[in-house]
């Protein structure tokens, strides 16, 4: 299991304070970015959409990347947007579900350990 790199984050956020405001901005946009990125992958991708697809899956990726330190869900998230941008769409939707599993570990120890120190994440 990889653990959640406290110094890193505190050396991009300068402090828990800071960082735990910010995952509160973030983790509210979150869920949207995530269902509008599953929809667009349960059904198959024409080229008029790659572009957009494109877009949304980097968007995402700026969004969690400050935040996740484990260097597992970041990698497969750029996997993915490396499919969809050289037309490898056949195995995207079985990449995404092992980025977001990914994700999911990750923010659970982001929020573990927000906790630990204090904040509320909800």
């Amino acid at each position: 299991m990889r653990v959640l790199d406290r110094t890193e984050l505190l050396e991009r956020f300068g402090d828990t304070e800071f960082l735990h405001l910010l995952w509160l901005k973030a983790k509210k946009d979150l869920p949207s970015r995530l269902d509008e990125l599953r929809s667009r992958l349960s059904v198959p991708v024409t080229d008029e959409e790659l572009p957009e697809l494109t877009r949304l899956l980097h968007k995402l990726r700026g969004l969690v990347s400050n935040f996740m330190t484990e260097k597992d869900s970041i990698p497969k998230l750029i996997l993915c947007e490396q499919m969809v941008e050289s037309r490898t769409l056949a195995e995207l939707p079985a990449h995404w579900k092992r980025f977001e599993e990914a994700l999911l570990l990750e923010v659970d120890n982001l929020e573990s350990w927000l906790r630990a120190e204090g904040f509320s994440c909800e």
